[in-house]
Parts: C-alpha cells; structure tokens; sequence
C-alpha cells in the first residue's frame, strides 16, 4: 500500500524519532537525509538512500520501486517523468521483469470493505476479516514532528516534487493497467477512487505550498 510521501515521511521519522535512531544516522534533522545515492547501484545504496540508511526523503518515491517491477513499457517518456534530472531514476532504472502479480491500495482506504474483498478475491480466499484494528502508540510522541511547521516548509518543496511526480507516473501509466481487461497482474480496488487519492499527492498536505509551472514548490 502507499499514501502521501509527505505523510508517510512524517510518520516514518516520528517512529524513528521516538526510537531514538534520528540522532544516529541524521542528528535529529530531517534535512541532513535530503541527499539521493549516487549512483544508484553502490553497494551501500538503501532504497535510494545512502550510507545504508534506514529512512531518507527519496525513499519516498514509492513509483521508483513499482516501476522497477517492470509492469509498463518503460518508455523514454515514462522515464523522464518517472525521476527527470535524477541520478537514481530515469535512464537509471533497472528493469527487474517480475512476472508475480501486483495488488495497490491507498492507505486511505483500508476501512473500507470492498478493498477487502478485493484482497480476498486476489488471494482466493472466501473472506478476510477486518473488523478488529490495532495502532501502535509508540514512544515519545510529545517529541513528534510536525512537518507543516514553517521551518520544515523547504523540506516539504523538495519532497512535494517526488510526490507530484509519483502522482503523475501513477496515473498515466500504472494504474490505466488494472482497467485493461487484458491485464490481470495488476490489480486496484476501485481505481477511479484510487486515481483521485493519489489526485491529493500533487498537492501540499499542510496547504502552504502551491506548484510553480518549472516544477518547483513555494509558499503562497
């Protein structure tokens, strides 16, 4: 499953953060993982981050991953919207032909029952129940991160780039996929729904920022 970038970020570091790992490979800020691997295929590269680390901003770019499944053309065109000017995307990527099938869902929208039955009927199974949900509390959640504060604003432009773009490449090129009756290895419950979700990447959660026609996010 995905959901926003931005948000995902923000989760993923406020769980670290309270695990006391920020300070050990970020000195507790989020803009010291900003910097991509490069080139993409050293032998310390982590899902796009450096140094093995476990967390930086172009982990984010969860279009990177399914594309590299190699489910579309991978044309030039899809390339250069998959990571333009990008060290680690782009011409780079490595095309891994994986023949097993792929299930996508918005995190949104595990409360609803057709993602269920969906997942039950992908898997073969009569039902799955999903009546029972379980949070994590976590610790030092007094130390959260809120990212829509002013000073995080020029981390969230950069990062708001990679969501626009993993919006786009989702919609013109994977999710068109699970429509086409001739493809059953990709499969979106509900992907009207899931195409207008994913409509909310190209957009700043924290509604500071708006998209410049260059690509690029500022305050306004």
């Amino acid at each position: 499953g995905i959901r926003h970038p931005v948000l995902w970020f923000q989760s993923f570091w406020n769980q670290q953060l309270a695990n006391g790992n920020t300070r050990r490979f970020a000195g507790d800020d989020p803009y010291n993982v900003m910097r991509v691997c490069n080139p993409p295929n050293r032998k310390d590269c982590r899902q796009g981050c450096p140094t093995n680390q476990l967390l930086c901003m172009h982990r984010g770019r969860f279009h990177l991953a399914l594309a590299a499944l190699g489910k579309t053309e991978l044309t030039a065109e899809e390339r250069n919207i998959l990571a333009a000017e990008d060290p680690d995307g782009g011409e780079d990527l490595i095309n891994m032909n994986v023949i097993n099938d792929v299930f996508l869902y918005e995190q949104q929208t595990l409360g609803e029952d057709y993602v269920w039955d969906e997942l039950a009927k992908y898997l073969g199974a009569e039902q799955i129940p999903h009546d029972r949900r379980h949070n994590a509390r976590g610790r030092g959640q007094d130390k959260a991160v809120d990212f829509c504060d002013g000073k995080y604003d020029e981390f969230r432009a950069k990062m708001m780039q990679i969501s626009y773009e993993a919006a786009t490449w989702l919609q013109n090129f994977f999710i068109p996929l699970s429509k086409d009756e001739s493809r059953t290895d990709v499969v979106i419950p509900r992907s009207d729904t899931f195409y207008e979700l994913v409509e909310s990447y190209k957009l700043d959660p924290c509604e500071k920022l708006r998209r410049l026609d260059n690509g690029t996010y500022i305050l306004g």
